[in-house]
């Protein structure tokens, strides 16, 4: 058994000028070019796709300019063997990567896949299997970390927020507000356009009072995801110290679902 999913998009360019490429496609996308991390493939610039859990290149090539998509795999001989009895052919092995064409023609790329991303949202093949991967997933994988923080203000106090007879210390809810925001920081990269993930369970302990002008980071670590739901652990620290630690779940939820219900 293995799993593939779709990974990304190659816009091939016939051209001299890959810089001025990528800046077109760039701005025609809303997708920046990122900066040339890799001085051994001078021929690509990739584009920052953010939230849209796709991998965006400029390849500059000798042949006609098209756009060729890649598939990602966990093993990638197994997905050329499957998409051979499809009716695709192999055309060449391309140091970690296979190209091939689709009975239709178009040229396409096996390449070698994220595992983590994979488990969650790739599509499973094996002898008796076809099980594609269900729609309302995230590809988080687990030990995602997000992080939030604050400098505690007034508006941050016990003593405003909740009631004059409580201490002048950091209010309990706003600790936990810090740890759902650091949760959703955790998946902002994997949300797709028109999905979000609200809070639907929350079981922390506040274990340390944090005083005015103080500042508190909270972490947040995906520990499992199971369709819609994703788990965290989360915790919160003011410097060094520990103030509070616990559990917190998040559900992935359609936008455009919810503004007809």
């Amino acid at each position: 058994m293995h799993r593939s999913r779709l990974a990304g998009f190659i816009i091939d360019c016939r051209t001299d000028d890959l810089e001025a490429a990528a800046k077109f496609w760039g701005e025609a996308l809303g997708m920046h070019p990122e900066p040339q991390e890799d001085p051994t493939q001078p021929v690509y610039v990739r584009l920052q796709a953010d939230h849209r859990d796709l991998h965006i290149e400029v390849q500059k090539v000798e042949h006609e300019s098209r756009v060729h998509l890649d598939i990602e795999a966990d093993d990638i001989e197994a997905e050329v063997t499957r998409l051979e009895k499809l009716g695709a052919r192999q055309l060449a092995k391309v140091r970690t990567w296979v190209v091939m064409e689709a009975p239709t023609g178009q040229r396409f790329c096996v390449v070698r896949g994220n595992r983590a991303r994979l488990t969650v949202a790739g599509n499973r093949w094996g002898k008796e299997t076809t099980e594609l991967a269900k729609p309302g997933t995230i590809a988080a994988p687990v030990g995602t970390v997000g992080t939030a923080s604050l400098t505690v203000a007034t508006e941050h106090l016990a003593n405003r927020l909740k009631d004059v007879i409580l201490p002048p210390v950091l209010a309990t809810p706003v600790m936990i507000t810090l740890m759902e925001n650091a949760a959703l920081n955790a998946l902002k990269p994997y949300l797709t356009t028109g999905n979000t993930a609200v809070g639907t369970r929350i079981d922390v302990r506040h274990l340390a009072a944090t005083p005015l002008g103080r500042t508190v980071m909270a972490k947040a670590i995906v520990t499992e995801v199971e369709g819609r739901r994703i788990a965290f652990s989360v915790e919160a620290h003011d410097g060094d110290r520990l103030i509070g630690e616990g559990r917190h779940e998040r559900r992935l939820i359609d936008l455009d679902g919810l503004s007809k219900s």
